[in-house]
């Protein structure tokens, strides 16, 4: 088999699940238009399961049209999994290689399509891959602030991009892909076949698909070289899947258990190695750091983790008195923590970013506290902040 790079070019199809929720929608759509071809070539469909809105399904086509993007409305509601199908069977039906399935509560990366076909080209045994999330279950790389991501397709671009830099085309093998975003050979589905009915409205179909694809000795990968931005649910709030006294997310959840007894326990095996922490780890570490780099940093000494006003400050954090300290970092609500070396606190930055601090605020006092007014006094770019220090009864 060639190697993915000798390979030919792929067609793939890129399959939006749509429900109501234009102002989603609007936005995955809106970074759709951004997707990276080369070297495959790229076709959207948007899936309208039907959506009940007043004039919604017409602004949605009308968006499509003026986007170049492919619009089918079913005639009548369908539920997630036999909209799903759709997708899959358009491809098969059209000659695409691959089908990548979407939910329209994201914003996508312009590296997605490379990102999540290459590891399929370079393999024969993959059934799918799934991009990296702030909310994603046990594949989330979870940040406080997703608002300032969801709003803002240059910031998923931002840290997809630092991702794949951090990452290089790694892939992860996991217990099963997620539907928010999957990616899919064609080649697959005639081996593996399409989503079960049975899971009615939706929920779980994905985990079934591809259990059932792993008994045929497939795989499933993560590829933490993509980030997606992921609302959470959107699709399945609207669909009335989620919340309340819905019981069709535990009916699932049972055929699933019942099909897979083994899947719960590779699920806890999963979560419970290293992996995911390493995973989290390497990814907040790269952002906060790459920000830094990029845009310089603020250094701040005090005992409150005090949140500041506008998270895409990178900040530095670290105990004004702790004896072995250790310094947390922030961007976007991705935090990591760092060790600080022998050298001191400012030192240990340097080291890291390649520049000194650009303001350091002494918020509370102590030994580190005056460690950092002396640092910030033979550094000549750096400025220092000391502000009204918070009454303590101890």
């Amino acid at each position: 088999m060639p190697s993915a790079s000798e390979a030919p070019p792929w067609r793939v199809l890129v399959a939006l699940l749509v429900y109501n929720g234009e102002a989603l929608v609007t936005q995955c759509l809106r970074s759709l238009s951004s997707l990276e071809a080369s070297p495959h070539s790229i076709e959207v469909l948007i899936l309208d399961d039907a959506s009940p809105a007043p004039g919604w399904s017409e602004r949605c086509q009308a968006l499509c049209s003026d986007l170049g993007f492919s619009y089918y409305r079913s005639p009548r509601n369908l539920g997630i999994p036999r909209n799903m199908n759709l997708g899959l069977l358009w491809a098969l039906e059209r000659g695409y290689d691959a089908v990548v399935l979407l939910n329209a509560d994201t914003v996508v990366p312009v590296n997605l399509i490379p990102q999540l076909i290459e590891p399929l080209r370079g393999s024969d045994d993959v059934s799918s891959v799934t991009a990296w999330s702030n909310n994603v279950s046990i594949y989330s790389l979870p940040t406080e602030e997703p608002d300032l991501l969801g709003s803002s397709p240059d910031l998923v671009n931002w840290v997809s991009a630092v991702m794949e830099r951090e990452f290089g085309g790694q892939t992860i093998d996991i217990p099963s892909a997620m539907g928010f975003c999957m990616a899919i050979p064609s080649a697959v589905i005639h081996q593996v076949g399409i989503m079960d009915p049975v899971f009615g409205r939706g929920y779980s179909e994905e985990i079934d698909w591809c259990l059932r694809s792993h008994s045929l000795g497939y795989k499933s990968l993560l590829a933490p070289s993509c980030f997606v931005y992921h609302a959470g649910s959107g699709v399945n709030k609207v669909e009335g899947l989620v919340g309340g006294a819905n019981r069709l997310m535990s009916a699932n959840q049972a055929i699933i258990d019942t099909r897979y007894p083994l899947y719960s326990a590779q699920i806890d095996a999963y979560w419970a190695s290293t992996l995911p922490g390493d995973l989290r780890e390497r990814g907040t570490r790269a952002i906060v750091i790459g920000a830094a780099k990029e845009q310089g940093y603020r250094l701040d000494a005090g005992w409150l983790q005090r949140r500041p006003s506008d998270e895409q400050v990178v900040r530095f954090r670290i105990d004004p008195v702790e004896a072995f300290p250790a310094v947390t970092g922030s961007y976007l609500g991705f935090e990591c923590t760092l060790p600080v070396g022998p050298g001191g606190v400012v030192e240990t930055l340097e080291s890291i970013v390649g520049a000194p601090p650009k303001e350091i605020r002494i918020h509370d006092r102590g030994s580190r506290s005056s460690e950092l007014i002396g640092a910030a006094a033979v550094r000549s770019g750096t400025q220092l902040r000391r502000l009204p220090y918070d009454e303590r009864v101890f």
